[in-house]
């Protein structure tokens, strides 16, 4: 059974990076990468390709920056014009937001900074090409073997499981938590998995 990455799990692996990684830019791109899975409910194929088709993955345009009166970025907004189950031809949009530690707004703003704007996808290499999913999924296990947990017991996956329970720790209904990861049915309540969560696992 995956087990889900929890959000203490997250920071040990973004902080793992720094001894796992081999450049610069793949430190930064992966410590953007891995919170945007994980709070915005990611399935791998919107943030790496898989083969030639990818009508799932996120463009660069479809995030945009929310700013208050003084001009300070609040918040994320997240728009994905393709993803499973999105049979009404939709786009959905959901909002990512400032955490006081692990912050994906941050973490994501650095590494845009880097690309400049262009049209592609939101997660590239410098002559643009898209991250190639098992690239990713190999430092996901490199990072795991570093911070201990036994790296076969997650995947890629993970992070979504991961959201769903965060999110539930956190109050969110059924229907909200179903809206938030864009499931159809309720097979996400197979991900909730809140009492490992004081455990082996923990939550902070």
């Amino acid at each position: 059974m995956r087990l889900p990455i929890t959000f203490t799990i997250l920071r040990q692996i973004i902080g793992s990076f720094q001894s796992t990684t081999g450049s610069a830019y793949q430190l930064q791109m992966l410590t953007a990468m891995c919170p945007l899975a994980f709070f915005a409910f990611s399935r791998v194929g919107e943030i790496t390709v898989n083969g030639r088709d990818h009508p799932n993955l996120i463009k660069l345009p479809q995030l945009e920056r929310l700013v208050n009166e003084k001009g300070q970025v609040t918040a994320l907004q997240l728009t994905t014009l393709k993803y499973k189950h999105s049979s009404n031809g939709r786009p959905f949009t959901m909002y990512i937001y400032i955490e006081s530690s692990c912050c994906p707004v941050q973490a994501i703003l650095d590494f845009v900074s880097t690309q400049g704007s262009f049209i592609g996808p939101l997660f590239c290499w410098p002559d643009r090409a898209p991250i190639i999913r098992s690239f990713f999924v190999q430092q996901l296990n490199r990072a795991l073997r570093f911070c201990h947990p036994d790296p076969g017991l997650y995947k890629s996956h993970s992070y979504r499981i991961g959201a769903a329970s965060w999110a539930a720790a956190k109050g969110f209904s059924d229907s909200e938590i179903r809206q938030l990861g864009r499931w159809k049915s309720n097979a996400f309540l197979n991900y909730i998995r809140i009492p490992s969560l004081s455990t082996q696992i923990g939550y902070s």
